[in-house]
């Protein structure tokens, strides 16, 4: 973000942090890019690749390097991909699957915080707001409905659940099909007004 896409809340995350301008997932979904966030290794090396996938066993994860110099470690995940099955709880001392909101993911999150002061930790925290959705938007944004967004940017979304809907627009998209003239706009501010919400 910046600019015109300016968030506030990610713009004082990123004043008080380092910002990468050039990043690329390692896949195009869940599974495989958050097992490379955390292991540092590609797709092919980790092995969570499939829907039934799990990371290796042999691979070291960040929160095994952590919890080996002495951090807590403690994570908070989204009920998706992300769970103990396939790897993901690997080296946290506490690890929560939850079907949490954002504001509530980061509200257990400040009051663990608050009881674990004492030494270094390290903390994933990984929530679902601003994602792709399956029925109406191509991203969820709270208080948007797909007339209004027809309305605004001039786009058209016949009966949904179809193709003009929410992640099958998306993908249609990436797989070649010509955006309608308002879609590069309305994905854009969707998007941009999703991640807001999550930084509110």
């Amino acid at each position: 973000f910046g600019g015109k896409f300016a968030v506030p809340g990610f713009d004082h995350l990123r004043s008080r942090g380092e910002t990468w301008r050039r990043c690329y997932a390692a896949a195009g979904w869940t599974k495989p890019s958050h097992a490379t966030l955390l292991t540092g290794r590609t797709p092919w090396a980790h092995g969570a690749i499939g829907v039934e996938e799990a990371i290796r066993p042999k691979v070291e994860t960040l929160a095994q390097r952590f919890r080996g110099a002495r951090f807590r470690t403690a994570g908070w995940v989204y009920n998706s991909w992300l769970l103990p099955k396939f790897g993901f709880g690997s080296g946290f001392d506490e690890f929560h699957v939850e079907s949490w909101s954002a504001p509530q993911l980061f509200r257990a999150f400040v009051e663990w915080l608050a009881e674990h002061r004492d030494r270094p930790f390290f903390v994933f925290l990984h929530v679902f707001d601003a994602h792709s959705d399956f029925a109406a938007l191509p991203y969820e944004v709270r208080g948007r409905s797909k007339e209004q967004v027809a309305k605004e940017f001039g786009v058209t979304f016949g009966s949904c659940p179809g193709p003009r809907c929410g992640s099958d627009l998306l993908l249609a998209i990436h797989q070649g099909t010509p955006p309608q003239p308002g879609d590069r706009a309305m994905i854009t501010q969707l998007y941009r007004e999703s991640a807001a919400q999550v930084a509110e």
